[in-house]
């Protein structure tokens, strides 16, 4: 038997690519003879790929790419050009010739969902599920969508999110589940026999699909950073302004404490150049006092390091919970509030208004003193473990 796990597998960004590395796992765990293949949804080969080509009508693509750049920097949005650019280039006929052949004898497919259920956000993924699930419904193999974050609210006026619905709507696709907005989610399937619910992160499954554990004697605080730019692409202005700031007036406070301390980031490389000029600003060395991972593993080595950490990523923060260090995260996007609420910690969250180091420090230090409930971390955890077998189970032809 053969599955293949589909996602952003090539992105710099690591909390993405954890996502194979802990679905493999727990197939593994439940089924050691299944091969495991994994395919990136722009069908890039390594870190280093474009996620679009090159290829296509020359001069149209050269001013998709010329008012591409002008938007960013303009801060306007960008996904209709991306839809322009999909629209005339090869891509599409790349990607389906790459889906068609990394697909050839896989008896099922398991999207690595993450925040990828958007379309008028930084990038539409509607083609892109479209153009799969439609590979796969030629290829007849089933389809699971395992916890997607759900980041753009449905619209049905909107094309893009049509296609979407359209996409998830297929009778290919069994099985979609999610980590964050059901409700919303379900406005997008129309396919009754579909099942749809609500499970964990599988990320949360870190620190066994690496065995690494926390490391009890550390005295260190991991200051996970992002780029002010997602403040301001989600409309988070006034966090926006202020990040850089307070980011430097929170290390002057941990240097007068006496408090050790590192930066740290996932990965991305906007959020490692945040990073640096960061360090610079406090005059530290950007050898000593920055931890960027080269791959999940990594990611989560860095984590393991930390006895706390503030952060702006998602991931570094399901991570944390994995191993058991306490995080205090400052929200750009509501699926931070999601995870916190989940695991009844949603006071660990700091929304615009609270973005100050006196109120974000006292957050922290509730954190280090109230732990996570371990009991029903363990029950929050195990449904996604269940869904994977669940999947499996179903591509067998076993399940109820």
């Amino acid at each position: 038997m053969k599955i293949a796990l589909v996602g952003l597998y090539y992105e710099n960004n690591m909390g993405d690519p954890l996502l194979f590395d802990c679905s493999e796992y727990l197939i593994k765990k439940y089924d050691k003879t299944i091969e495991v293949s994994k395919i990136d949804w722009f069908g890039r080969k390594s870190k280093k790929d474009k996620f679009t080509s090159d290829k296509g009508i020359p001069i149209l693509y050269f001013s998709l790419r010329v008012l591409r750049k002008g938007f960013s920097m303009l801060h306007f949005p960008t996904t209709y050009l991306d839809e322009w650019k999909w629209k005339f280039s090869d891509d599409k006929k790349r990607l389906k010739s790459i889906y068609e052949k990394k697909l050839k004898g896989i008896d099922g497919i398991i999207v690595m969902g993450a925040g990828t259920l958007k379309y008028d956000v930084r990038l539409n993924f509607a083609p892109y599920y479209h153009l799969l699930i439609e590979t796969a419904e030629q290829l007849n193999i089933p389809v699971y969508i395992n916890c997607v974050g759900v980041e753009s609210k449905y619209n049905p006026n909107d094309k893009r999110c049509k296609m979407f619905e359209d996409a998830l709507s297929r009778n290919i696709v069994k099985i979609v589940t999610t980590r964050d907005e059901i409700e919303e989610l379900k406005k997008y399937i129309k396919n009754k026999k579909t099942m749809v619910d609500k499970i964990s992160d599988i990320g949360t499954w870190a620190s066994e699909t690496y065995q690494i554990k926390k490391d009890k004697t550390s005295d260190i605080i991991g200051l996970g950073v992002i780029t002010p730019e997602r403040f301001r692409e989600f409309g988070r202005n006034e966090v926006y302004k202020k990040y850089e700031d307070f980011w430097v007036q929170l290390i002057q406070e941990l240097e007068r404490k006496n408090v050790k301390w590192k930066i740290f980031n996932n990965g991305d490389e906007s959020d490692s150049a945040f990073a640096e000029k960061l360090c610079k600003l406090v005059g530290k060395d950007v050898k000593e006092y920055i931890l960027t991972p080269s791959n999940p593993k990594e990611l989560v080595q860095i984590v393991s390091g930390f006895k706390g950490i503030i952060s702006s990523r998602l991931h570094s923060c399901i991570v944390a919970y994995s191993l058991d260090v306490p995080f205090v995260a400052i929200s750009w996007n509501n699926k931070l509030q999601y995870f916190a609420r989940e695991i009844g910690v949603s006071q660990r969250i700091v929304e615009e208004h609270e973005l100050s180091v006196k109120k974000v420090w006292k957050k922290y230090l509730q954190a280090e003193q109230e732990g996570y409930d371990k009991q029903y971390k363990e029950t929050f955890r195990k449904k996604s473990k269940d869904y994977i077998q669940l999947y499996i189970k179903d591509i067998k032809g076993e399940a109820n």
